[in-house]
């Protein structure tokens, strides 16, 4: 019985480590209620392709149109339960960063994350968004280009205005480079992408 008991508590605290501890989640909550819908802590990266977010509502996926891979992360702007771990590093010359969400469900679209950048990478970051994935747009993101420094810091941006971004099938979100990204031995590293929105 002891050893049931055992191997039962020993389970249960390996399952609450593994990135099932975040389940995923579905449309139709309380009207009005802000939620998490994506994050992504990327300490399960490989270099083959961008690790799929830990929390979901959807079909989500980052893309990344140069080279990239990891390296440490950071606690801020994690949620609950994450380590610090692995952070996605994109290497210069930059390319363009694009994550694709579904917004099905949701309205008010708020996205944050840490980023940091190396000596010689990019000092800037531009956020643009789209529905169609060819037409971006900069109109109704506050602050939309950001300046990046040497220690992580954590990046706000309120899309709750963009009303073409709610309830969508799918949306793209591009962040490009700037200032520094053509320098070959520069990056930009990011962690705890997070995107939340309140419930329709």
């Amino acid at each position: 019985m002891y050893r049931i008991l055992l191997l039962a508590i020993l389970l249960s605290i390996t399952l609450a480590c593994t990135k099932d501890r975040f389940p995923p989640l579905e449309p139709g909550g309380e009207p009005g209620t802000e939620s998490t819908i994506y994050f992504w802590d990327f300490n399960d990266g490989n270099t083959q392709s961008i690790s799929a977010p830990i929390v979901s509502v959807g079909d989500a996926q980052m893309t990344y149109s140069g080279v990239f891979d990891y390296s440490d992360g950071t606690t801020l702007n994690a949620m609950e339960g994450t380590s610090a771990g692995s952070c996605l590093r994109l290497r210069n010359p930059a390319g363009s960063y694009i994550i694709k969400i579904n917004t099905l469900g949701f309205e008010k679209l708020k996205m944050s994350y840490a980023v940091m950048r190396t000596n010689n990478g990019a000092q800037e970051n531009r956020i643009s968004y789209s529905i169609d994935g060819v037409n971006y747009f900069q109109n109704g993101v506050a602050e939309a280009s950001t300046s990046v420094g040497l220690e992580f810091e954590l990046k706000e941006f309120d899309l709750s205005a963009i009303n073409s971004l709610n309830n969508q099938n799918l949306v793209f979100i591009k962040i490009d480079f700037n200032l520094g990204h053509d320098n070959p031995t520069g990056n930009n590293r990011f962690d705890n992408f997070m995107f939340r929105a309140t419930n329709l």
